[in-house]
């Protein structure tokens, strides 16, 4: 499981607990495992791999809210999906380019949304602990 650096480490630590740390590692690494897989496998059919990975995501960023008490509703998570979507469309237009070269296409699908969805995980954690520490 890839561990975070340990410049981001210190900046979650003012935040969050080792406890919380720990259980956002376990959600955002295995969801970024599963989607790498997903998108890995279906980069040639177009918009396959979205329909797939969006389930995937909001069920992350509904356990992450869990983790720091925040209650929200699957439209919600949705939103702030789409919200972070929005903020990496730069990545998304290299996946759209690269996807269609069998190979090379699988494995940057696979890379692209494995980062996408890598700090999209850590930069929502860090946004429901500020929220915890300043709502408890």
């Amino acid at each position: 499981m890839k561990k975070i650096n340990l410049k981001n480490q210190m900046d979650l630590k003012e935040i969050m607990t080792e406890v919380e740390i720990s259980k956002c590692n376990k959600i955002i690494h295995g969801s970024t495992l599963a989607i790498s897989g997903i998108a890995g496998g279906l980069a040639q059919i177009p918009g396959s791999d979205s329909a797939a990975i969006a389930p995937i995501q909001i069920g992350m960023i509904m356990a992450l809210a869990n983790i720091f008490g925040v209650n929200i509703t699957k439209s919600s998570a949705g939103a702030i999906l789409a919200n972070q979507i929005a903020e990496q469309a730069g990545r998304m237009g290299v996946k759209i380019v690269l996807r269609f070269i069998p190979g090379v296409g699988n494995v940057a699908n696979a890379a692209v949304s494995a980062a996408i969805t890598e700090t999209m995980g850590w930069s929502i954690a860090k946004d429901f602990a500020r929220q915890k520490r300043l709502n408890p």
